[in-house]
């Protein structure tokens, strides 16, 4: 399963989901480049990022409010809507052999979601399940587009993990 950015976010909810009510659901491995894993906009590289290239903080706010509108900042850490909050290593313990599927996290330094990226891939391995995360110096948010030399790199990573799970 892929998806970027809000994609990758309903990715992890969408595979989530279908482990909680099909524990023998298998899927060979996620492809998760810039996610927002937190409709509750409070991690600090987003709190904090100042350059803006594409998002920034009051753009990402905007959309998980038109997400989640009139949702307090508790309901919000909902993990139905914020897999972020969701409880990992009881997820990967209720399903047959324990583990998430694997997962590639992608991310670049200069995108307000980095903070989002590492902690949800470091939850993901701390389950024992397998999360490749690769972070992108000087990278903003959507940078792996084939016309720019480090999008074609990112791909690369991608294809390559792809390849190695079919």
């Amino acid at each position: 399963m892929v998806g970027e950015s809000g994609g990758a976010h309903f990715a992890v909810l969408t595979t989530f989901h279908l482990l909680r009510t099909h524990p023998h659901f298998s899927l060979k491995g996620l492809i998760l480049p810039y996610g927002n894993y937190s409709v509750a906009v409070n991690t600090p590289s987003l709190v904090t990022y100042t350059k803006p290239v594409l998002v920034d903080r009051d753009i990402i706010a905007h959309f998980m409010e038109a997400y989640t509108p009139g949702w307090t900042q508790a309901e919000r850490q909902n993990p139905r809507v914020s897999p972020m909050f969701e409880d990992l290593q009881g997820l990967a313990s209720s399903i047959p052999g324990g583990k998430l599927p694997p997962a590639l996290f992608i991310c670049g330094t200069n995108d307000p979601l980095l903070d989002d990226t590492l902690l949800m891939g470091v939850k993901w391995q701390a389950t024992g399940s397998e999360a490749i995360i690769k972070i992108f110096p000087g990278a903003p948010h959507v940078f792996n587009v084939p016309t720019l030399e480090i999008g074609k790199e990112a791909f690369g990573y991608e294809a390559e993990f792809l390849l190695s799970r079919m």
